[in-house]
């Protein structure tokens, strides 16, 4: 969540798998520093390798160190 709280991220990125509190949480925070939120289904090729990568992915606005 750091590189979020950073405003860092563009387009958030969240596995519908993830529990409930923790996708408000991340929509929260996303919403504060101005990240688009995607929830992506798990019945896609895609979903699932997010899924199985973590849940949680993030495409950046720029690049960070």
């Amino acid at each position: 969540m750091l590189k979020l709280q950073m405003a860092v991220v563009d387009i958030l990125l969240l596995s519908e798998a993830l529990e409930p509190e923790k996708i408000d949480a991340f929509e929260k925070e996303a919403e504060v520093v101005g990240s688009e939120v995607r929830i992506i289904s798990v019945e896609t090729r895609e979903g699932v390798q997010l899924r199985d990568l973590g849940k949680v992915a993030a495409i950046l606005r720029y690049e960070v160190q």
